[in-house]
């Protein structure tokens, strides 16, 4: 019975017309896998032709857009890695995939390790292509939507470096095979990121292989639909931003100057400027929702775009999903998204108004990072609000999240008031707990952020109604990886990093501990997090490298936290 309430909980909030899709989904993969083959043989068939016509000019431009932003190889070409380990070479992979989790199976047909491979060893490329080729009909899940439409810009940009004609024909092959039926196989029943891939990687098989405009129009309604006023993605998670920016650009390499790609430019430049609004000041991304902080190492036309502005010059004032201040190497950034974004709420985590900061180029307030996906035994944890610096409540989560990808019962939070006093730029928000049965009552934690260059102030209140049923609130403020925390008095602190030094004071006993940390996704370990019990009176914990600025809350930030 409790296991039927919670289903109910979780989709109950979807809309009616994706529990429509999903049935047709599994009805059309039931009837479609009997007779894979022979489709992928269908696909492959209209591919050629397909390839034989693609314009070359689309190719030579995203070769100097690829040429431009690469750097050295990351890797030694060749080698797998998928969803953070290293599982072979792709040359003496069997393709069975034995042993693998459901995430790297379907890394392994994106065909991302082409583009390796493309750039400095065209034989071994070819043996490896074929070798899939031969073996991908009998592999369901390389003819899921997801890794078709990664397929086909994976192959695109594969095809778009090398120099041997034989072989670019065999790789736009591939793409127009994975192009075929995509249009049908549409995935509405994820919505999301799902949905917007499935879109860019229709518009641009259009523009290479169909020439039309049907398919860019539709994935234009989909930008609308997805990104805010402020160009944040509707997951929130900047993860997922930077990886839909790489597609875009990639498509914007390969669209016929006209309408079309003016519209698309202006459209990425907001896209870009949200990000450039998030990303720390060493390049890593804040790890809100399902974010690896290190993305942009693997997404060399996302990182070259955004190197053409400095960061410092672009903030973000909440409106949409992240409050964001910056100086010259210094960034912070605190999640006011949503808790979750109900037509793909798969990737949500317990992290509302979370903060993050890094400050002389290093990050020293972060989050515990991502763990893997389907099957990864540590993903109820990385999910739960004790791996973000963000205020828990003991025994009593935010966000009602089970299996991999599952929300039930989900809070609210509050729009978002900010403004600046006395050189000092600040943020007041609210996050609502859902009404769930231990609590018998409410719960609002209050959160007020104030920044000055070098100096953090944050407040965070919990307030209990009706009172009687007391709770253990806590902020938990996760230090970042090579951060050393040092503990002195009761409620003065001090992080280190080499010869950089930052102190931290609270009105509160600041306690030390140990929570998870998830490097690369496969790496588990634990790190230092400082912890300060909260109460409905608010709690103050201030961070900078100069004590002088940390010996009592600032009078206009005290004044702004009463007036609210």
């Amino acid at each position: 019975m409790a296991r039927a309430l919670t289903w109910a909980r979780t989709l109950r909030p979807i809309p009616p017309q994706q529990h429509v899709f999903r049935a047709a989904t599994e009805v059309r993969k039931r009837a479609w896998r009997p007779i894979l083959p022979a489709l992928v043989r269908h696909w492959r068939a209209q591919a050629g032709p397909q390839a034989a016509v693609a314009r070359p000019a689309p190719l030579a431009a995203l070769a100097r857009s690829l040429a431009a932003a690469l750097g050295p190889q990351a890797r030694e070409p060749g080698s797998l890695v998928l969803a953070g380990r290293e599982v072979g070479r792709v040359e003496s992979l069997d393709w069975q995939l034995k042993g693998l989790s459901p995430l790297q199976i379907y890394e392994a047909h994106y065909l991302d390790w082409t583009v390796d491979l493309a750039r400095c060893d065209e034989p071994r490329l070819d043996a490896a292509l074929a070798r899939w080729v031969r073996a991908s009909p009998a592999a369901p899940q390389a003819w899921e939507p997801y890794p078709r439409a990664r397929r086909v810009l994976a192959t695109l940009r594969a095809a778009a470096l090398v120099q041997r004609p034989t072989l670019r024909q065999q790789l736009l092959i591939e793409a127009a095979t994975a192009w075929n039926g995509l249009d049908w196989l549409i995935e509405r029943h994820l919505d999301g990121n799902h949905l917007l891939l499935d879109r860019v990687a229709a518009a641009a098989g259009e523009a290479l292989f169909d020439r039309g405009t049907v398919r860019m129009e539709r994935l234009f309604g989909e930008l609308d639909r997805q990104f805010d006023r402020e160009g944040g993605h509707c997951e929130a998670s900047p993860m997922y931003h930077a990886v839909a920016c790489e597609d875009l650009l990639t498509l914007a390499a390969v669209l016929p100057d006209g309408p079309q790609k003016q519209l698309l430019g202006i459209e990425l430049k907001r896209y870009l400027g949200w990000l450039r609004g998030a990303v720390h000041a060493d390049g890593s991304l804040p790890a809100f929702g399902d974010s690896d902080a290190r993305a942009l190492d693997h997404l060399p036309l996302c990182r070259h775009a955004l190197a053409a502005a400095p960061v410092e010059a672009v903030r973000l004032d909440g409106l949409g999903s992240l409050w964001s201040c910056a100086a010259p190497g210094e960034r912070l950034v605190v999640h006011t998204a949503p808790p979750v974004w109900t037509p793909q709420p798969g990737h949500a985590h317990d992290d509302s108004l979370a903060l993050e900061w890094s400050w002389a180029g290093q990050r020293w307030l972060a989050d515990a990072g991502l763990s893997g996906y389907e099957g990864d035994p540590h993903r109820g944890v990385c999910r739960s609000n004790v791996c973000h610096s963000t205020v828990a409540v003991a025994g009593i989560p935010a966000l009602e999240l089970w299996g991999s990808f599952r929300v039930g019962r989900r809070g609210e939070t509050k729009p978002v008031r900010r403004g600046s006093a006395d050189g000092w730029r600040w943020m007041h928000a609210m996050h609502v707990w859902p009404a769930q049965p231990q609590l018998r009552g409410s719960v609002v934690h209050h959160r007020m952020v104030g920044w000055r260059p070098g100096v953090v102030w944050v407040c965070d209140r919990v307030v209990h109604k009706p009172d009687g049923c007391p709770l253990q609130a806590q902020q938990r403020w996760i230090v970042a990886p090579e951060i050393e925390l040092l503990t002195g008095q009761a409620t003065h602190a001090q992080l280190r990093h080499g010869d950089q030094q930052l102190w931290v004071t609270s009105t509160a006993e600041l306690q030390p501990a140990r929570s998870p940390r998830f490097a690369q996704r496969q790496r588990v370990a634990d790190g230092p997090c400082l912890v300060v019990d909260v109460d409905d009176s608010g709690v103050w914990t201030g961070f900078s490298p100069d004590f002088e600025h940390l010996r009592g809350v600032p009078p206009p930030l005290k004044a702004l936290w009463l007036a609210t």
